[in-house]
């Protein structure tokens, strides 16, 4: 979902009210008016498609130990941030996670560390290496939110093939054409058929 960058509206405080309590508390720990924004857009975005496809209620909605938010069980949901853009993945059987980054200027240099040896290659040799980086990036964050791991987690896989192996799990990825954003999908097991929809902001706050 794409954010306009002039977009403001007078009810988000009782939007915000249609959300769990500890939803609400957590987008409240947020300083910044345009992120408390994002993140209950974000969470909106997903309640309006659980209750759409699936009939689920917003007191569904929880947060695990490690603050993913998730139904019934943990990790079937997925919300990811970029400029002015939204997504969220959801998967009713397996695990998934979901990333999205900006085009943007970056120094691959400051990144080294976080990659393999091959998958450095593999930057360094493309064309475009910021581009590649910001690929693979969004793949290891993908897969991270999939196993509910932060990013600074021991030994990072190798994430520029199809699939990545972490504390003995295969996961499958799926990179996502976005605008102006990389983005990547992360499953527990291959997913026969992957729909994308686009929604717009006036679509969810109604």
């Amino acid at each position: 979902m794409i954010i306009p960058d002039n977009w403001a509206d007078g009810n988000s405080a009782a939007l915000l009210k249609t959300l769990p309590e500890p939803i609400i508390a957590k987008i409240n720990k947020y300083k910044t008016e345009d992120k408390k924004i994002a993140r209950l857009t974000g969470y909106l975005l997903l309640k309006k498609y659980l209750n759409d496809e699936y009939a689920i209620s917003k007191e569904a909605l929880q947060f695990s130990s490690e603050h993913s938010v998730y139904i019934n069980r943990p990790y079937d949901c997925s919300i990811s941030y970029g400029n002015g853009v939204i997504a969220c993945a959801y998967h009713p059987e397996l695990t998934v996670g979901i990333d999205i980054v900006a085009l943007q200027n970056v120094n691959p240099g400051d990144y080294e560390i976080y990659f393999k040896r091959h998958e450095w290659q593999l930057i360094q040799n493309n064309a475009f290496p910021a581009n590649k980086l910001l690929q693979l990036w969004s793949r290891k964050e993908a897969l991270l939110k999939a196993v509910g791991a932060g990013f600074y987690t021991d030994d990072l896989p190798d994430c520029s093939a199809g699939n990545a192996v972490f504390d003995n799990k295969t996961y499958y990825f799926y990179d996502l054409e976005l605008p102006a954003h990389f983005g990547a999908l992360a499953a527990a097991r291959p997913i026969d058929e992957l729909l994308l929809q686009q929604l717009e902001i006036n679509d969810i706050y109604k």
